[in-house]
């Protein structure tokens, strides 16, 4: 079995003169060739150097830092819509079939979208206080049952600014998810369930301490759940609870989880690339650009339930410009973002990660010397 070269000699500040060198010696290996570990790396994550390349061409992007004020709407709408399913399914007139088309057509697609509500919330873009997107992030997660609103942030900011250390980033599945999870039927039933691996596997890697906003999010979370099983009893559970699984495991979404960091779905991308390379602008040389080998994006259409968090290497340049920009802000700067490899569809990424040779460890994963401090947060 073929094993992923580690990207250490590769640096992402190299020069022009090396960046052909870099792209060539770190070709991804195959599909067809299953890896038996991350790819490591001593580099420091891509998207602080391109944060600071893209806003020395482009300071206008300034501007755009900030809530965007249409996306409380769009999020109450959703919750409201989400509860007015679930209370009408748990009605004893209601077929079961019905329940379960319902379930995963409106009802997944309204979890995914509130799970990605949280996401842009984590990072204060529903309101300019950030203690008001904690508390509407509560309300968000009313029809997802699970309070996780709270410590999701935690866990997320550290995926941003620890982007793959190891024991810190816990968007990364573990090696013993790795090593397990080496099979279509085992990748089916991981795809079906990773709501679970993600909610379990930072207790495991990197636990936080339960805290006064966590608790205020189980009050508010007992209220709503016990409000719904009293007008309209425990088929309201079962509905939101379905749906929740289904928005986060096999729904055509829940593609984005594979597509934004695995880096071994030829599918998706173009070659696996690290380095820099030309800028080149009115055919001349206009200096270089850093090209992100980890973070990959999608521009379809099911962005429009999702906040554009498929626009995500743009995301990760600027994690404080809301989803509802980043069209915008590729735009602004299209020397940066026209031409890297795109992932055409996520419903196609779920269906090739499971029958190819993809697994677990098609993730680049580095030392914690390579990011940010190297530090823990405490």
């Amino acid at each position: 079995m073929a094993r992923k070269k580690s990207s250490n000699e590769s640096s992402p500040v190299a020069s022009p003169r090396k960046a052909k060198t870099l792209v060539q010696d770190s070709l991804a290996p195959s599909a067809s060739s299953p890896v038996e570990d991350f790819e490591w790396t001593y580099n420091e994550e891509p998207h602080r150097t391109r944060r600071e390349m893209i806003l020395a061409a482009h300071p206008e992007i300034k501007k755009m830092f900030g809530h965007h004020p249409r996306s409380k709407y769009y999020c109450f709408a959703t919750v409201a819509l989400q509860t007015l399913m679930a209370l009408y399914c748990a009605q004893p007139t209601t077929p079961w079939w019905q329940f379960f088309v319902i379930a995963y057509i409106i009802g997944g697609t309204c979890a995914h979208s509130l799970t990605l509500a949280i996401h842009e919330m984590s990072h204060n873009l529903f309101f300019k206080a950030p203690a008001h997107n904690t508390y509407y992030s509560y309300f968000a997660n009313w029809p997802l049952v699970i309070p996780y609103a709270v410590m999701f942030r935690k866990y997320h900011l550290e995926h941003h600014r620890y982007q793959g250390v190891d024991g810190i980033d816990t968007d990364i599945p573990t090696a013993i998810e790795g090593r397990l999870v080496n099979k279509p039927w085992k990748k089916f039933l991981w795809v079906m369930f990773q709501v679970f691996f993600y909610a379990v596997r930072p207790m495991v890697t990197n636990p936080k301490p339960f805290e006064r906003k966590d608790l205020i999010g189980w009050i508010w979370q007992i209220v709503y759940v016990s409000s719904m099983v009293y007008v309209a009893g425990p088929l309201t559970m079962l509905y939101l609870l379905l749906s929740f699984m289904i928005g986060t495991g096999m729904h055509p979404c829940a593609g984005h989880f594979i597509a934004e960091h695995y880096t071994n779905l030829a599918s998706s991308r173009g070659p696996h690339q690290t380095g820099m390379t030309p800028i080149k602008a009115g055919g001349e040389e206009r200096g270089e650009k850093l090209y992100p080998d980890e973070t990959f994006t999608y521009r379809g259409p099911l962005n429009m339930f999702s906040y554009d968090v498929g626009i995500h290497v743009a995301h990760h340049d600027f994690p404080f410009v809301s989803g509802l920009r980043l069209r915008e802000l590729e735009k602004m700067a299209p020397e940066f973002y026209e031409h890297l490899p795109v992932t055409k569809s996520w419903p196609g990424t779920i269906y090739n990660y499971i029958m190819s040779e993809g697994n677990p460890f098609d993730r680049v994963k580095r030392h914690a010397a390579a990011g940010g401090d190297g530090k823990k947060s405490k």
